[in-house]
């Protein structure tokens, strides 16, 4: 049963074009997510982007000239006074977009199908 969607308020981020190694922003969102039969919750997110360095990456649709792009993410929950901290780590290719995605518990790559 689904309980809701987060959206993103303003809408997350994801790039500022032209990536060059060495680039950085940040940008800050609230985190909206209905619950059934329950108030919406509100989080504050802000998002530190560095982008890294190119490299070649290896994924099962093929080998990419990429840029790393490393992401840390700072989200703060309503009554928790300390907030929850997380490492993003992509890789886009021109081109191409998202190759690759690496947080925490999982690695999302391109596939070929």
């Amino acid at each position: 049963r689904e309980q809701g969607r987060v959206t993103y308020v303003p809408p997350i981020v994801v790039g500022r074009l032209p990536l060059r190694p060495g680039s950085t922003w940040d940008a800050s969102s609230q985190l909206l997510t209905p619950r059934e039969g329950q108030a919406e919750v509100r989080a504050e997110s802000k998002r530190y982007v560095w982008v890294v360095r190119p490299e070649m990456v290896e994924v099962p649709a093929g080998r990419f000239d990429a840029l790393r792009i490393e992401i840390r993410i700072v989200t703060t929950a309503p009554g928790n006074l300390r907030p929850a901290e997380s490492f993003r780590t992509e890789w886009r290719a021109r081109g191409v977009g998202l190759v690759r995605l690496a947080e925490s518990q999982f690695d999302l790559a391109l596939s070929a199908r």
